[in-house]
Protein backbone atom coordinates (compact mmCIF):
# COMPACT_ATOMS: atom_id res chain seq x y z
CA UNK A 1 0.00 0.00 0.00
CA UNK A 2 1.29 3.44 -0.89
CA UNK A 3 0.96 6.50 1.31
CA UNK A 4 -2.28 8.38 0.72
CA UNK A 5 -3.05 12.06 1.26
CA UNK A 6 -6.64 13.20 1.84
CA UNK A 7 -8.12 16.69 2.03
CA UNK A 8 -11.13 17.83 4.07
CA UNK A 9 -13.98 15.31 3.67
CA UNK A 10 -12.36 13.06 1.05
CA UNK A 11 -10.84 10.96 3.83
CA UNK A 12 -14.28 9.45 4.51
CA UNK A 13 -14.01 7.34 1.34
CA UNK A 14 -10.63 5.99 2.42
CA UNK A 15 -11.77 5.10 5.93
CA UNK A 16 -14.91 3.43 4.55
CA UNK A 17 -12.58 1.21 2.50
CA UNK A 18 -10.21 0.42 5.39
CA UNK A 19 -7.41 2.67 4.14
CA UNK A 20 -5.59 4.71 6.79
CA UNK A 21 -4.48 8.05 5.33
CA UNK A 22 -0.83 8.90 5.78
CA UNK A 23 -1.59 12.62 5.69
CA UNK A 24 -4.89 14.39 6.34
CA UNK A 25 -5.11 18.07 5.35
CA UNK A 26 -7.78 20.41 6.73
CA UNK A 27 -7.83 23.47 4.49
CA UNK A 28 -11.40 24.76 4.84
CA UNK A 29 -12.68 26.28 8.09
CA UNK A 30 -16.26 25.67 6.92
CA UNK A 31 -15.56 21.95 7.07
CA UNK A 32 -14.43 22.28 10.69
CA UNK A 33 -17.48 24.34 11.63
CA UNK A 34 -20.02 22.10 9.86
CA UNK A 35 -18.49 18.67 10.43
CA UNK A 36 -16.48 19.03 13.63
CA UNK A 37 -16.94 15.43 14.80
CA UNK A 38 -15.89 14.15 11.38
CA UNK A 39 -12.72 16.25 11.60
CA UNK A 40 -11.84 14.70 14.97
CA UNK A 41 -12.55 11.21 13.63
CA UNK A 42 -10.53 11.78 10.47
CA UNK A 43 -7.64 13.26 12.42
CA UNK A 44 -7.54 10.37 14.91
CA UNK A 45 -7.59 7.83 12.08
CA UNK A 46 -4.80 9.41 10.00
CA UNK A 47 -1.11 9.08 10.65
CA UNK A 48 -0.54 12.85 10.45
CA UNK A 49 -2.91 15.82 10.32
CA UNK A 50 -2.02 19.23 8.92
CA UNK A 51 -4.24 22.27 9.46
CA UNK A 52 -3.95 25.60 7.65
CA UNK A 53 -3.15 28.56 9.90
CA UNK A 54 -6.28 30.44 8.79
CA UNK A 55 -8.42 27.45 9.82
CA UNK A 56 -6.66 27.33 13.19
CA UNK A 57 -7.19 31.06 13.74
CA UNK A 58 -10.95 30.77 13.09
CA UNK A 59 -11.41 27.65 15.23
CA UNK A 60 -12.98 27.65 18.69
CA UNK A 61 -10.69 27.67 21.73
CA UNK A 62 -11.34 23.94 22.29
CA UNK A 63 -10.59 23.12 18.66
CA UNK A 64 -7.43 25.24 18.76
CA UNK A 65 -6.24 23.28 21.78
CA UNK A 66 -6.85 19.95 20.00
CA UNK A 67 -5.10 21.23 16.86
CA UNK A 68 -2.09 22.45 18.86
CA UNK A 69 -1.74 19.10 20.64
CA UNK A 70 -2.45 16.74 17.72
CA UNK A 71 -1.79 18.47 14.41
CA UNK A 72 0.84 20.38 12.46
CA UNK A 73 -0.14 23.96 11.60
CA UNK A 74 1.06 25.55 8.35
CA UNK A 75 0.45 28.76 6.44
CA UNK A 76 -1.88 28.45 3.47
CA UNK A 77 -0.48 27.38 0.12
CA UNK A 78 -3.22 29.33 -1.64
CA UNK A 79 -6.40 31.26 -0.97
CA UNK A 80 -9.64 30.04 -2.45
CA UNK A 81 -10.96 32.45 -5.05
CA UNK A 82 -14.63 32.94 -5.70
CA UNK A 83 -16.02 34.63 -8.74
CA UNK A 84 -16.40 31.93 -11.32
CA UNK A 85 -14.96 31.30 -14.72
CA UNK A 86 -14.77 34.90 -16.00
CA UNK A 87 -12.85 36.16 -12.97
CA UNK A 88 -10.33 33.33 -13.34
CA UNK A 89 -9.78 34.15 -17.02
CA UNK A 90 -9.43 37.87 -16.28
CA UNK A 91 -6.74 37.43 -13.63
CA UNK A 92 -4.84 34.43 -15.02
Amino acid sequence: MKDVIAVNGSVQYLLNNNVKPFLYLLTDVRFLHRRREDFYNFSRNSQFTIVNLDVYEQASVDDQKYIEENCLIIRSFYRREKGGFLKKIKFN
